[in-house]
């Protein structure tokens, strides 16, 4: 086994690794990036088959950050990125076997069958809704009923969440999992209040793009981090499965399945329970708390359609479906309406998610079953006129970290527990954010903390 140095190695090569990685080597830093799988991109994976471009993982991301345009043009991808059209704007919601357009603005909001009358008037009472007392961790749920009401929360925030986090709203923590929203009652009193009174500070950051829009690349999500992989070339080393991490006094040595390293400062970018297995030695109190972060399993059942033998427009984003609808499919997103290439001339691709917190007995459901049952919940909803041209099942038994109750706590415990080792840095999507944009932009501000220290060592 062979025996390699380095100044920084950062286990993973998903969309935090192999962002931080790239952004030391542009900067000159000596660093290796080691990574699991066959390929860079961690769960973000693309995949073309009979025609049809399959994202593994993550569809599409938003335009929230200057820093990550100008990364991605330094990387040679930015000219790839493709927008999605205005109708991508539009979402649809089901409610009573119907899929319903959400409203896209005031008027709208009051024409809408999506809620009832009462519902809708007791959403308006939200500004005078008193300010929570106390700091306990509180529940999505808890936070939208008590704002809003049951039924935002049952014809709204449910589905979204199981489209953001395929999670459960009655246990996932509303400080961990939105932040901004936690603080605008926390420091302006309401929701309302909170997004007018900082509306001019978020408007004014030098970050934020002018265009916000949904964007991937030509050849999908994975085509940056193929990009950035080329670029660290003999630095990048796939197949490389961690199995520990040990201190040799002011150094780390990881050993892997097919060469050992030894390094300055270490990088640990990878989901939370693979860090908890080759932490346990090193750091058994973190590693537990990490291994007890909840990833939720999600199935991917695609399927691929003549555009005549489909009812539906499919002018839109796609369709979420609530929890209160009893279904095992949470949404359908209409990859052929978002974006060019997706399927063959006069085809459409259906890209429909399964399982999530709801359903986590998924992990056991046969591929034959899970794409039977998605089919004959879709069918009547989307108007699909016999079989699909295309089917195709992909499985995830832990795709997708559930930001529980005590979730910010347990990060904290882990944090106090890594100090032993200032030189020992975690990341990753269960840290402050799930979406891809959050995970660049965390991969590049590491970056820039670990060049200041190699440069300043």
């Amino acid at each position: 086994m062979s025996l390699a140095d380095c100044d920084v190695l950062v286990i993973g090569a998903g969309a935090t690794g192999l962002t931080c990685g790239y952004a030391l080597h542009r900067r000159g830093c000596d660093v290796r990036v080691v990574e699991a799988g066959g390929e860079p991109g961690g769960v973000i994976r693309t995949v073309r088959v009979g025609g049809y471009l399959l994202e593994r993982g993550p569809n599409s991301t938003l335009n929230t950050s200057r820093r990550i345009e100008a990364w991605l043009a330094d990387v040679g991808a930015l000219p790839a990125r493709c927008h999605a059209p205005p109708a991508a704007a539009r979402r649809y919601i089901l409610r009573g076997g119907r899929i319903l357009p959400l409203p896209d603005g005031p008027i709208a909001f009051f024409k809408t069958p999506v809620w009832r009358a009462r519902g809708k008037l007791r959403a308006m009472a939200e500004p005078f809704i008193p300010r929570r007392k106390g700091d306990a961790d509180e529940s999505v749920a808890d936070f939208v009923r008590r704002r809003l009401g049951q039924e935002i929360l049952d014809y709204a925030l449910d589905p979204f969440i199981s489209g953001v986090y395929a999670g459960n709203p009655e246990r996932i923590s509303m400080g961990a999992a939105f932040p901004l929203l936690d603080g605008f009652e926390r420091n302006h009193g309401g929701l309302i209040r909170g997004a007018l009174k900082t509306a001019k500070t978020r408007k004014a950051d030098p970050d934020r793009p002018a265009d916000r829009g949904l964007y991937s690349f030509r050849e999908g999500m994975q085509q940056p981090m193929h990009h950035a992989a080329s670029v660290l070339g003999e630095r990048l080393h796939l197949g490389c499965t961690v199995r520990e991490v040990t201190a040799m006094g002011g150094r780390f040595r990881v050993e892997t399945d097919g060469e050992s390293f030894t390094t300055h400062r270490l990088v640990c970018a990878t989901p939370a329970f693979a860090a908890g297995d080759f932490l346990s030695a090193l750091l058994p109190e973190a590693a537990a708390l990490l291994q007890a972060i909840e990833h939720n399993p999600v199935a991917q059942v695609y399927l691929g359609y003549r555009r005549e033998a489909i009812d539906h427009p499919l002018d839109g984003f796609g369709a979420l479906f609530p929890s209160r609808e009893g279904l095992l499919t949470l949404g359908s997103l209409w990859s052929s309406t978002l974006f060019p290439g997706r399927a063959p001339a006069g085809f459409c691709l259906l890209t429909n998610f399964a399982g999530g917190a709801r359903h986590p007995e998924i992990r056991e459901m046969s591929p034959d079953e899970i794409q039977t049952r998605v089919i004959t919940e879709i069918e009547p909803l989307l108007g699909l006129q016999g079989p699909p041209a295309f089917v195709e099942v992909h499985r995830l038994a832990h795709a997708i970290p559930h930001y529980t109750l005590g979730h910010t706590a347990r990060l904290e415990r882990i944090l106090t527990a890594v100090t032993r080792f200032p030189n020992l840095h975690l990341t990753g999507n269960y840290w402050q954010g799930v979406s891809v944009a959050d995970c660049w932009k965390r991969g590049l501000a590491l970056a820039d903390r670990l060049a200041v220290e190699t440069t300043a060592a």
